[in-house]
């Protein structure tokens, strides 16, 4: 590998670089997961810098413990020296990358025959996307749905987010919240209370049902010790679990495809650091789901309708309106617009009908089809109030 011309890349067109010469090697999909990540962790926790200068050291072994063990003390409250080991083994395998071609097989000697010889001449298979579509959403939603453990996950955090920790003035339910979301969705925040202490301190509540997207600017960067850190991913996780329709979540996942489909489409033209300045990073969203025509789902079960005349009920699919399997990053928004100046007295009351919940106030009838998601009833009903 011209070593020169990888230090000029970014630290995302390097990942995605190895992660296409992991998927060469013999590794099992967990470890290139791992490695993906944990390859990185200098330089997420330090610079580009100390990241180069310690896998390029001619005395990389020491080197690269000694820059690992301080990194960890500051970052990680897990013992450091059982998680030194483990990050100095994805930096030699980084290592041998840079010793290889990009693609040659390096972890094991290659032995003569029929099946290595097919290996070493593999060539990389190049992705067809399917283009995004209302179709192609609910395809990936139904597969999203027989994966038990990201299901369960999500709807233990609803519960934690809608019903049993919905505010943030008390630290430990901000603690709860913030210890399950970084566990459940791996966002590598060694130390939560900093976290948690500082989300208290923002009086986000307002802000939140308000859907301001200052908010993850503000939630995003945490002095932890001396050092600023920058958990951008986490923050708009962290919002958007309390309000889904006005927060779509941010990951590397959602801008791996935000950037695939411009330079495959033109869906709207950005600079890939865009994607990380929230405002901007929604306003793309939207343009990808509008150039798509991702407005509104054809799933029926993922919609609910009203009979009455005095309420207009608008549909449509934001936030991650296309996702990669095993993420779940689809949103059904519901806004609701009076068409009257005042609707006084809503007294509503619940009845079920072939599996099916509803609503009704003096004109207004509104039914929710079986399937949809519970925060969503939760939000109309909080609209509701408003009208």
């Amino acid at each position: 590998m011209d070593i020169s011309k990888l230090k000029t890349l970014s630290y995302d067109e390097l990942r995605t670089l190895y992660r296409e010469f992991l998927h060469s090697q013999s590794i099992a999909k967990s470890t290139i997961n791992t490695s993906y990540v944990d390859t990185f962790y200098l330089w997420r926790k330090g610079s580009k810098d100390l990241f180069w200068n310690t896998v390029t050291s001619p005395a990389f072994e020491n080197d690269a413990k000694e820059a690992l063990i301080k990194a960890l003390s500051e970052n990680s409250t897990g013992n450091v020296n059982s998680l030194v080991n483990s990050y100095l083994s994805h930096l030699r395998r980084f290592r041998l990358f840079l010793a290889s071609d990009g693609t040659a097989e390096t972890t094991t000697p290659k032995q003569d025959n029929a099946a290595n010889r097919i290996y070493r001449h593999k060539k990389k298979i190049k992705v067809n996307v399917p283009q995004p579509s209302a179709e192609q959403v609910e395809l990936y939603l139904a597969k999203w749905d027989t994966l038990e453990n990201y299901r369960l996950q999500e709807n233990a955090l609803n519960k934690l987010f809608f019903e049993l920790c919905p505010n943030n003035t008390d630290i430990i339910d901000v603690l709860l919240k913030a210890s399950a979301l970084n566990d459940f969705y791996s966002t590598n925040i060694f130390s939560i209370y900093p976290v948690a202490k500082h989300i208290c301190t923002l009086n986000i509540d307002t802000r939140l049902r308000d859907g301001d997207v200052t908010l993850v600017g503000d939630i995003q960067y945490v002095n932890i010790g001396d050092t600023e850190k920058n958990f951008y991913s986490f923050a708009t996780k962290y919002c958007s679990h309390h309000n889904p329709l006005d927060y779509p979540i941010y990951d590397s996942y959602v801008d791996e495809v935000l950037r695939y489909f411009r330079n495959r489409d033109g869906f709207t033209d950005f600079p890939d650091g865009d994607l990380k300045v929230y405002i901007k990073f929604k306003r793309i969203l939207i343009n990808f789901r509008a150039f798509y025509g991702l407005d509104v789902s054809p799933h029926s079960n993922n919609a609910y309708k009203s009979t009455a005349p005095l309420v207009k009920i608008d549909i449509s699919i934001k936030g991650g309106a296309f996702h990669m399997p095993e993420q779940k990053l689809t949103i059904v928004p519901v806004t609701l617009h009076s068409d009257t100046e005042n609707i006084s007295n809503i007294k509503p009351t619940v009845s079920s009908s072939n599996s099916t919940c509803t609503i009704k106030f003096g004109k207004v009838e509104i039914s929710f089809f079986n399937g949809i998601d519970e925060h969503i009833i939760q939000t109309i009903m909080r609209e509701l109030k408003d009208l």
